[in-house]
């Protein structure tokens, strides 16, 4: 899973404070950014201060919302990684002797719980998206441009939004890996008894479809990123040093790969009844197990990405990088104008105007020097 790309300073919700989201490591040129002094003698520790200091991020929706996509990313791949790799392990594949043995723990509840997680941060995937205007909308209404507060909506219809739409897909494509993994582990206890057509109907094509899913959702962030999907999928191949050096495009990259795993997974488990055992084993590590790999990183990634951007300001204003896809994702090409507190949007590639930080990030920045 994936956050919306996000291309310029990040305006959170009830003050003017900003800060950049996508943007080469802040930490690879010292003299060009303020460090925040709580890691100012251990700058490498800045990238986790997702961990170190989680409660900051729960200062608005949504950024809490976007951590918890990023948890639901981190955790769910570790929990999908446990359940892959350990069913190919033949003490553990092979010990089926009740309700919670060895295969029930291992790969089961992992794969059960691990659905769930990741059904959560799918759909706050989708709010993100219909909210991408909730900053502007906020600034606009505090400095008197609008006259009712705007809403922040759970539910909404964006069709022209990618965004939404990958996060549809992926919420569709989680809840149908819901249904096959609940069958799964109510198939644990000896007195439920689901035969072989019903574990195919609601274990097995579950897992097909909500692949699918999963694929289509990654495809769809790629074209959101830069318009051509090839771009995204590999690396050096189609995509400059511009786009490597940015977060967004290596969690579009892991997440696209990470659905290519789950869709193989959910294509070969198809034939289940008609493949050796040993075959069935390897196949999901290939597709499970590095699918989830995949889908961790990018919670990895965006818990660095959110944590760097609390954690370092850049001296010079950055300029804002041109949104290269056919829509304006969520936040693209958005900044706060420090004469009147008015939010621009544009498609080019401008300079954030020299006002930008707020009262306590301005007071951060002086304590650092």
């Amino acid at each position: 899973m994936s956050l919306p790309t996000v291309r310029s300073p990040d305006v959170r919700e009830g003050d003017m404070e900003a800060a950049v989201i996508e943007r080469h490591h802040p930490l690879d040129n010292e003299d060009a950014y303020y460090l925040d002094p709580f890691y100012a003698n251990v700058p490498w520790l800045a990238g986790m201060d997702w961990l170190i200091r989680f409660w900051r991020y729960f200062d608005s929706r949504l950024s809490g919302i976007r951590y918890i996509i990023a948890g639901c990313s981190f955790y769910g791949g570790i929990l999908f990684m446990i359940g892959s790799f350990a069913q190919a392990v033949p003490k553990v594949a092979d010990n089926i002797t009740g309700t919670f043995d060895a295969y029930g723990w291992l790969v089961i509840i992992p794969f059960f719980v691990g659905t769930y997680v990741f059904t959560t941060g799918c759909f706050l995937l989708s709010v993100e998206a219909i909210n991408r205007e909730y900053p502007d909308e906020v600034i606009a209404w505090k400095a008197g441009r609008r006259p009712t507060k705007p809403r922040f909506r759970m539910l909404g219809w964006e069709p022209r939004n990618f965004a939404w739409w990958a996060g549809v897909s992926y919420t569709f494509g989680a809840l149908l890996y819901n249904v096959s993994a609940t069958t799964s582990f109510a198939d644990l206890w000896k007195s439920v008894t689901i035969s072989q057509k019903g574990v195919q109907w609601i274990e097995i094509w579950p897992f097909f479809f909500g692949g699918i899913f999963f694929f289509t959702s990654g495809l769809l962030y790629l074209i959101e990123f830069s318009g051509n999907p090839l771009r995204g999928m590999i690396p050096f191949l189609g995509n400059t040093a511009e786009d490597r050096r940015t977060f967004t495009w290596w969690v579009n990259c892991t997440n696209w790969w990470g659905g290519v795993g789950f869709a193989m997974s959910g294509f070969w488990n198809w034939e289940t009844f008609n493949i050796p055992v040993w075959q069935y084993r390897i196949e999901n590590i290939i597709g499970f197990g590095i699918g989830a790999l995949m889908f961790w990183t990018a919670g990895l990634l965006l818990y660095i990405q959110m944590s760097l951007a609390r954690c370092t300001s850049p001296k010079v204003p950055p300029a804002v990088s041109p949104d290269r896809g056919p829509h304006t994702s969520s936040f693209a090409g958005h900044h706060p104008d420090a004469a009147d507190g008015s939010v621009t949007t544009t498609g080019e590639s401008v300079s954030v105007p020299g006002g930008w930080i707020g009262t306590s990030q301005a007071q951060l920045l002086k304590a650092a020097r």
